[in-house]
C-alpha cells in the first residue's frame, strides 16, 4: 500500500512539475468539466519539458506506463522524461551527494525528510 501511495504521489508531482514547466510563465488552468477531463496542458514553450523521475527497480514498468499515459493527455506538448532506478531507502544519500543532479521527482523514506531539510535542499 505504501509503494502504491508513493507512486501515486510521484505521478501527481510529475503532473505538477509539468504544469509549471519550461517557459517560466504561469499557465492558465481551467477547472475540468464533470467526468474524467484532463487538466489544461501547459502552454507550449517551444521545447520539450524535461523531467527526471526516480523509482524503485521493481516499479520501473509501472512508472513507464504512468509516464506514457501522462504524455498521452498532452499530445501538443513534448516531454523528455527520463526514468531512473533509485531505492526509497537510498534516495536521500544520492540527492545529498549532488542536489543539482538529483531527479525532479522521487520517493524517499519519510524518516529522511529532516536530513534533506537540514542540508538546505529547499524541501
Amino acid at each position: 500500500m505504501k509503494k502504491l501511495l508513493a507512486l501515486l504521489l510521484a505521478a501527481v508531482m510529475v503532473l505538477s512539475l509539468a504544469a509549471c514547466g519550461g517557459s517560466g510563465k504561469t499557465a492558465e488552468t481551467q477547472a475540468p468539466a464533470a467526468g474524467n477531463a484532463a487538466p489544461a496542458a501547459p502552454a507550449a514553450s517551444g521545447g520539450p519539458i524535461s523531467l527526471t523521475l526516480w523509482g524503485a527497480e521493481e516499479d520501473q514498468a509501472l512508472l513507464a506506463e504512468l509516464v506514457e499515459k501522462f504524455k498521452a493527455q498532452y499530445p501538443d506538448q513534448t516531454f523528455d522524461i527520463k526514468i531512473g532506478v533509485e531505492s526509497e531507502s537510498t534516495a536521500k544519500d544520492t540527492v545529498l551527494t549532488d542536489v543539482e543532479a538529483a531527479a525532479d521527482v522521487f520517493a524517499f523514506a519519510n524518516d529522511q525528510l529532516n536530513d534533506l531539510v537540514a542540508a538546505g535542499t529547499g524541501w
